[in-house]
């Protein structure tokens, strides 16, 4: 009776463990396929106990042998601001973090910044209306609009 006990409490974070690495094995697969550089970031930004307890975790990670990879200097709020512009000196003009829940570009090129925005409508790419509603403070914004482009020209 204990072993189906102990069974049944490491069941839920077995699955998923097995789920996230699932995901962002499929997610990698999809991120090589673009041709951007590709950082494997194991943990989402947007995961919101990631969010809350990273910050005591990565300085723990950081002290072991293998822990100032990619995981520690990409894998915390703010690393934009710490790294500034030395991830695109070191990968280039756009690289590509493959996540467990999406990919993300990030890119350090005005005219291609401009184009996504203008291509943004026909769905070839998706704004994160639901990670920017924390500007919706005053009100809703051109950030925070789902749909604040003009119609397509045919």
């Amino acid at each position: 009776m204990s072993l189906a006990i102990v069974a049944a409490g490491l069941l839920p974070p077995c699955l998923f463990l097995l789920s996230t690495l699932w995901n962002l094995a499929q997610n990698y697969r999809v991120a090589r396929q673009v041709g951007l550089p590709v950082i494997l970031v194991p943990i989402s930004p947007e995961n919101p106990v990631w969010m809350i307890l990273g910050r005591y975790f990565l300085p723990i990670i950081q002290r072991l042998p293998f822990g100032n990879g990619h995981f520690t200097r990409f894998c915390h709020i703010g690393w934009e601001f710490d790294e500034k512009s030395r991830a695109h000196l070191e990968f280039g003009d756009a690289l590509m973090f493959a996540t467990p829940g999406k990919n993300w570009i990030y890119l350090c090129n005005a005219d291609t910044a401009h184009d996504i925005i203008r291509r943004e409508r026909s769905g070839e790419f998706e704004r994160p209306v639901e990670l920017m509603a924390f500007l919706d403070v005053f009100g809703p914004n051109i950030s925070t609009v789902g749909d604040c482009s003009p119609p397509l020209e045919k």
